[in-house]
């Protein structure tokens, strides 16, 4: 079986209509998305109409969706949300939104799939935490037993394109994919990938281009080395497909075609427009220029 997994979309329609484009020069079975339609960026209504056409897909609920049934619940201080994420979060309970809100509410953020035989786990965050758990590519897999079930494990949350292995000893490797395209441009012939790799270098992704302070609110990442390895039978296959939305490691917007009988991944990666969006930022957020500062990393970027 072959998914089409994507992740993290935080209202950037754009991102997400380029991504469904590129999807259709590909052959796969299922589209999975990991969750996060709020935050950010303004398009969640055009985003969550654009998904409910998609057939069977799986959908999972995201933590910055939780955030906005929070405060569309009183539960959560609106200003907070917005000074941190943005004016996507603003007046939220005039904007009609209470019919996204009753779908989201049965969304859960883990489900697992029988693909073929493959056991295929899909979260929002980890496995330990499936909805605000986070693994960077080089970060050391924490509890690896809650890996150790499955074939393959779909994450989502860190923004950052990730293959890596592990096994129920603990035991982890670090790897890219040599199966995506290079350069930030995508293009398919005939369904497949075409370009030249790209070397991997660490990003900055905690610091706003250009500045020097810190911002949390946008962790860091680093890039996955690139390896030609494939797991072994008594490892976990671990992908994280990046974001659509939002990219935090300077490789551009991204998802990925997992092949579950194969347990092997290829990267996409590609470029929007991003002008349409831009002027959102200015006209709502002008004073949050970090929306517009985490797109325009660069993989080659100093720390």
């Amino acid at each position: 079986m072959k998914l089409a997994v994507f992740s993290d979309i935080h209202g950037n329609i754009w991102g997400l209509k380029e991504a469904l484009r590129l999807l259709e020069g590909y052959s796969f079975d299922r589209m999975v998305f990991l969750g996060d339609i709020f935050g950010y960026y303004y398009r969640q209504r055009e985003v969550f109409e654009e998904l409910r056409k998609l057939p069977d897909l799986i959908w999972l609920f995201g933590n910055h969706d939780q955030m906005f049934l929070e405060a569309m619940d009183g539960r959560m201080d609106e200003e907070r949300l917005i000074s941190r994420y943005g004016h996507s979060y603003a007046d939220l309970g005039s904007k009609g939104l209470e019919d996204i809100a009753a779908f989201l509410r049965t969304l859960s953020p883990r489900a697992e799939l029988d693909a073929e035989g493959t056991r295929v786990l899909c979260v929002h965050g980890t496995p330990w935490d499936p909805l605000n758990g986070r693994m960077y590519p080089d970060n050391p897999v924490k509890n690896p037993e809650s890996y150790a079930a499955f074939d393959i494990v779909l994450q989502g949350h860190t923004h950052c394109r990730m293959r890596r292995f592990t096994d129920p000893e603990g035991n982890s490797s670090t790897m890219g994919s040599t199966e995506e395209s290079g350069g930030a441009v995508h293009s398919v012939s005939d369904g497949r990938l075409t370009g030249q790799g790209e070397a991997d270098h660490p990003v900055p992704c905690g610091k706003s281009v250009g500045q020097g302070a810190v911002d949390h609110s946008v962790p860091p990442c680093v890039v996955s080395p690139e390896s030609d390895a494939r797991p072994a039978e008594n490892q976990t296959l671990i992908v994280n497909p990046g974001s659509v939305g939002q990219p935090r490691d300077g490789r551009g917007y991204s998802f990925a075609i997992v092949d579950t009988k194969e347990r092997s991944v290829s990267f996409v990666p590609y470029a929007i427009d991003r002008r349409s969006l831009y002027e959102e930022i200015d006209r709502y957020d002008p004073d949050l220029q970090k929306l517009k500062a985490v797109l325009e990393r660069k993989a080659s970027d100093p720390d």
